[in-house]
């Protein structure tokens, strides 16, 4: 009687255990923590699983795993509408690498537990009974990444590997004057593309190296994680650094504006008289 008494103790206060060694780990309150226990260190949990005390064993394997960073996962396999713009000059790629898998869960496509090693049980408001985010869910990127969805999510390329020649192809010499907008009373210049209506941002190497499968020259490809990471919301959106997402376009920015779109484009000149 006393051993099985003790046992309950054990399984009852698990989570409790659990959260006291991660506690301190960024993951643990972000949305990203998809465990069973997740709604006692955090508000707002859309999607949690129903018996699952684990946080890693939605993403990864310890053995067994398909791809870095031990994967563990399935992949989806819709094919995907890419991003294109009259400026554009990089490849129009399907997802791979990193950014394959974000969407894995993010595209809808997939059970949020759909695992390698089986089905996690999932709950919550965003979820179908297939365990699946919902296609109103915020969180749902959905298989179109050109068009901004419902959920206001914008689209950015990704996948693409930032050569010296994609580079090179972003720095075209068509500076024109745009006395239409101004700032601080002075009148703006900025570099037009092919149809004289979209405004290039000149790429530069990026700054952020991930070995995910890509393949990419130099490992400086553009990735959903370039700018976000999984396993950090201290910034909110998983960003790497500070964003004012309010200033989506990182015109006239500052570090906490557009500071992280700078690190792979080069900004607008500044304004002239």
């Amino acid at each position: 009687m006393k051993k099985a008494l003790v046992i309950i103790i054990v399984l009852i206060t698990m989570p409790v255990i659990l959260m006291a060694i991660d506690i301190n780990s960024p993951i643990v309150r972000s949305p990203h923590n998809l465990a069973s226990w997740a709604p006692s260190v955090r508000n707002n949990v859309r999607v949690r699983a129903v018996n699952e005390s684990e946080i890693c064993k939605f993403c990864h394997l310890a053995h067994s795993a398909s791809v870095e960073p031990l994967w563990g996962h399935r992949f989806s396999s819709a094919t995907y509408r890419i991003y294109s713009s009259a400026t554009l000059k990089s490849p129009r790629n399907q997802p791979d690498g990193g950014s394959k898998q974000c969407l894995s869960c993010h595209d809808g496509t997939v059970a949020i537990g759909g695992t390698l090693k089986g089905n996690i049980a999932v709950t919550g408001t965003d979820v179908d009974p297939q365990g699946r985010l919902v296609a109103t869910s915020v969180l749902n990127l959905g298989t179109d990444l050109k068009t901004p969805g419902a959920n206001t999510h914008l689209k950015h390329p990704i996948s693409i590997a930032v050569t010296d020649s994609l580079i090179a192809a972003t720095q075209v010499n068509s500076w024109k004057l745009r006395p239409s907008r101004t700032v601080s009373g002075k009148y703006e210049i900025d570099q037009y593309g092919p149809n004289s209506s979209e405004v290039y941002y000149p790429l530069r190497p990026t700054i952020y190296a991930h070995k995910d499968g890509t393949r990419n020259p130099n490992r400086t490809g553009m990735q959903c994680t370039t700018c976000h990471d999984a396993h950090d919301n201290t910034h909110g959106y998983f960003v790497r650094e500070p964003v004012n997402f309010n200033n989506y376009s990182c015109s006239h920015a500052g570090p906490m504006k557009g500071g992280l779109c700078y690190h792979c484009h080069q900004p607008q000149p500044p304004v002239i008289k």
